[in-house]
């Protein structure tokens, strides 16, 4: 099953987002809100994965986030835009 999904649907006040489930390539740039706090509990229950897939969280929430958090999604095989 694939699929490319944009966490969370219509949320763009969104400042917290557990994380939970995400399987697919997915999009949290229309989030710009979300701590960084919030952008490190996504990446840290992000699956390990076989085939490449994508998170992209956008330049804002990038900028949140250090190369050590980065590291840990590309480590399980993720793509981090």
């Amino acid at each position: 099953m694939t699929g490319n999904i944009s966490y969370p649907r219509n949320s763009t006040r969104l400042v917290y987002y557990s994380g939970y489930d995400i399987q697919y390539d997915c999009t949290f740039v229309n989030c710009p809100y979300l701590t960084s706090d919030s952008l490190r509990t996504i990446i840290n229950r992000l699956p390990i994965v076989s085939s490449e897939k994508t998170i992209t969280l956008g330049p804002q929430n990038l900028l949140k986030l250090t190369e050590s958090d980065i590291a840990i999604a590309t480590n399980k095989g993720w793509t981090v835009a």
